[in-house]
């Protein structure tokens, strides 16, 4: 359980616990590995970037900016706006 936890922090994503419980198969073991990712995902998201979001960084690498959150649920981007002039 404390590796999955580990795994799901220093990753940030929830997909660990299903690998566990796909590496085990055992149903009963599903809760609780669930939560303890969950907890430490959420833990880990206040603190630090993920280890992907680390390399991006690290490498100087391009990537899109987030998204902010609207109240309205639209989001308005505007791209490829150049004015092509055909003869």
């Amino acid at each position: 359980m404390g590796a999955a936890a580990f795994s799901g922090a220093v990753t940030h994503t929830i997909s660990v616990s299903v690998i566990i419980f796909e590496m085990t198969g055992q149903i009963t073991h599903i809760v609780p590995i669930m939560i303890a990712v969950l907890i430490s995902n959420a833990i880990a998201a206040l603190l630090q970037p993920s280890i992907y979001d680390s390399i991006i960084l690290i490498k100087k690498l391009p990537y899109l900016p987030d998204l902010l959150p609207s109240s309205s649920g639209r989001y308005f981007l505007r791209f490829m706006i150049t004015y092509l002039l055909f003869n």
